[in-house]
């Protein structure tokens, strides 16, 4: 939390929120992580431009969706990265397979980083990452 010279609560002008708050799973990954203003309102927070984002994780603890949201809840595209969403899927040896981005509309998103909707990935025998696919 942010407090001002008399203790009370404010919102950074450099961060857009006064306080973050976070939620955890039992395995402990984090599943939520939300922005709040001082009067203890939703906030944007300024690097990614959403007020909170959800994480899903699979059985076996792996990260399988990120969303990102505004101050009422609806997908939101970051203003950092050009997408909503993120999805990711896993092969059999829990290694990661693809990586996708989604727009607000659950649509493929180009990243303005990489220049693509998502990424597959190819791994050798001995668990090597030997090479990957731009999707989109």
């Amino acid at each position: 939390m942010f407090a001002g010279a008399d203790g009370s609560l404010m919102t950074r002008s450099d961060t857009g929120y006064a306080w973050i708050h976070k939620e955890f799973d039992a395995w402990g990954n984090k599943t939520e992580e939300s922005y709040w203003d001082s009067a203890k309102a939703p906030a944007s927070c300024s690097d990614g431009g959403y007020a909170s984002l959800r994480n899903e994780y699979s059985d076996t603890g792996k990260l399988i969706r990120s969303q990102y949201f505004d101050e009422q809840g609806n997908p939101v595209l970051r203003n950092d990265t050009g997408y909503a969403s993120t999805a990711y899927t896993y092969d059999e040896y829990n290694q990661t397979a693809s990586l996708s981005y989604y727009d607000a509309d659950g649509q493929p998103a180009i990243s303005p980083k990489y220049f693509c909707a998502g990424f597959a990935y190819n791994y050798d025998e001995k668990g090597n990452d030997t090479y990957y696919w731009y999707n989109g």
